[in-house]
């Protein structure tokens, strides 16, 4: 019996001193209208609250909820800029009560779409604190109007907003698929009730890159440890998913850093060198690249 304690000690202090990574956020992707987005939204922010307490239950902090609505311009097609603005608005506030965040597509998916939707969402950045974007370039190439457009928002809107940080809540996107968790750059084009996972794992990066220096050694570990935790986090998504309804559309494993877990601290231990110093500018051996999909900053 003795033996049989000291084992599970063990065992519950090795479990307790696992480095995990937590979620940034469980993104919903859901269709609405002028006349139903209160109501969609507060089905919307029921499901996140749901996902959260799976996720924490299996051990995953955080699980922020976010949502993103098909494109803008589809809900406020035919509404004035001042009206438009003013749907945003109380699309917003109605976020704001689960302190869920808000994404409301891009004003531009292809190259000949028109570009009225752009000179809105200047009206709509200076003004709502919403997140958005802009597709620059797909698997047809590049999209040169759509930059000319881009660059002229960014122009606009750092102007007109205060200090110009309407320009964090945009993203001029590039090569990115649909349903990914991150924002700016998160956007759909289906009907909606689907969500994805965005990962942040920078502390298990430096956990690793802390105890293992020899480069193929750390890339083993780390791709084992993300396997691991991404592995455990789908099959929570995927039984949620299951009971309620709601199509899961992916995980991105994105390290994600934050102001408490640094990817340069996890370079530097791996290193033994001050970020920016010779040979750290690149990424190390072992460091996943950032996803199609992720578009927050990794500082």
């Amino acid at each position: 019996m003795r033996r049989l304690l000291y084992a599970l000690l063990i065992a519950a202090s090795l479990c307790a001193a696992e480095t995990r990574p937590r979620i940034r956020a469980v993104t919903a992707f859901i269709e609405i209208d002028q006349n139903n987005y209160a109501a969609k939204v507060d089905e919307t922010q029921k499901f996140l609250a749901r996902a959260k307490e799976a996720l924490n239950a299996a051990g995953f902090e955080g699980a922020g909820g976010r949502i993103t609505t098909q494109p803008f311009p589809a809900f406020t097609k035919g509404m004035s800029r001042e009206s438009a603005v003013a749907l945003v608005a109380k699309l917003r506030e109605a976020a704001t009560k689960a302190r869920t965040g808000l994404n409301i597509g891009p004003a531009m998916l292809r190259d000949d779409d028109d570009a009225a939707p752009v000179a809105l969402l200047a009206d709509i950045l200076s003004q709502v604190s919403v997140n958005a974007n802009l597709v620059i370039a797909d698997d047809s190439g590049i999209h040169w109007r759509a930059v000319r457009e881009a660059a002229k928002l960014i122009h606009d809107v750092a102007r007109r907003s205060p200090n110009g940080a309407g320009n964090f809540n945009f993203g001029a996107i590039a090569m990115m698929k649909p349903y990914g968790p991150y924002y700016p750059g998160s956007y759909h084009l289906g009907k909606g009730r689907a969500f994805a996972i965005a990962m942040e794992g920078a502390n298990v990066v430096g956990d690793v890159f802390t105890r293992f220096k020899d480069p193929l050694e750390a890339e083993r570990q780390l791709a084992a440890a993300f396997a691991k935790f991404t592995r455990e986090a789908e099959a929570v998504a995927m039984r949620v998913a299951a009971e309620t309804g709601w199509t899961y559309e992916g995980i991105d494993a994105t390290p994600a850093p934050s102001s408490a877990s640094s990817i340069g601290g996890a370079i530097e231990a791996f290193t033994g060198a001050p970020f920016g110093s010779s040979g750290s500018s690149g990424s190390p051996i072992g460091l996943p690249s950032p996803s199609a999909n992720a578009t927050e900053p990794l500082s």
